[in-house]
């Protein structure tokens, strides 16, 4: 059993309650009981904002639990859409936990974006990450953008830069769009879905009136206004 470390710790500077939840088996949710789960949460989560996150197969067990819980938003970090054999589309260093899974609840990301949660997914632009990408539905609600050139190891190479935590928070105070992400990172950004995708490629050039110093994830002094709490769910490598 590979154990991992939590990760993204400072992105609950912001709550009041950090929750982490992981699937020790990569198991991609099919063995975590979310309902279960989350009926024994309820209480605790009653009367509070939730946000959810994840890198990898985190991403994709985040989006996951936006079904089984009042989330208000989701960040998703380089998900896969499947990891199903029958697609047989790149699934990096999990296959030999793949072939444990015998009950496969999960297969896709098909049909688990509700309607009410806020998602905001970014992509890598490689091949392996595109033949992903490409199968994301296209909703009001879900902002998809793809950072060019990056892999999968984007949520690295956003720590590496030191943009990780404003970009974090970017996601939690609202002020995550193309030209912030463009600006933070350098990277060229398309979007796939939402609200922005009528809109033109972002270049970083013409998004650096945007950039102010990275101080943390979030403003000085400054929480969210009602109490909240932060799930990370089942993080990938």
């Amino acid at each position: 059993m590979a154990m991992q470390a939590p990760e993204f710790f400072r992105a609950g500077e912001a709550f009041d309650n950090m929750l982490f939840i992981d699937d020790l088996g990569r198991s991609w949710g099919n063995a975590i009981d979310f309902a279960a789960m989350f009926a024994r949460l309820a209480p605790f989560l009653d009367g509070r904002r939730v946000f959810c996150m994840g890198n990898s197969m985190g991403g994709f067990n985040a989006v996951l639990a936006t079904n089984f819980a009042e989330v208000e938003v989701c960040l998703s970090v380089v998900p896969r859409f499947t990891v199903h054999p029958d697609w047989d589309l790149p699934d990096g260093e999990d296959r030999p936990y793949l072939a444990d899974i015998r009950d496969w609840r999960f297969p896709t990301l098909a049909g688990q974006f509700n309607g009410r949660t806020l998602y905001k997914v970014l992509s890598g632009s490689s091949p392996t990450e595109t033949c992903h990408s490409r199968l994301f539905p296209v909703q009001p609600n879900l902002h998809h953008y793809e950072l060019r050139p990056t892999n999968h190891g984007l949520a690295r190479s956003m720590k590496q830069q030191g943009v990780l935590p404003e970009l974090v928070a970017g996601a939690w105070d609202g002020t995550m769009t193309a030209a912030r992400l463009a600006a933070l990172t350098g990277k060229q950004v398309r979007v796939l879905s939402g609200p922005e995708r009528r809109a033109r490629d972002v270049h970083p050039i013409s998004a650096t009136s945007e950039t102010r110093p990275c101080r943390g994830l979030c403003p000085a002094g400054s929480r969210l206004s009602m109490p909240a709490a932060l799930m990370r769910t089942g993080f990938g490598h």
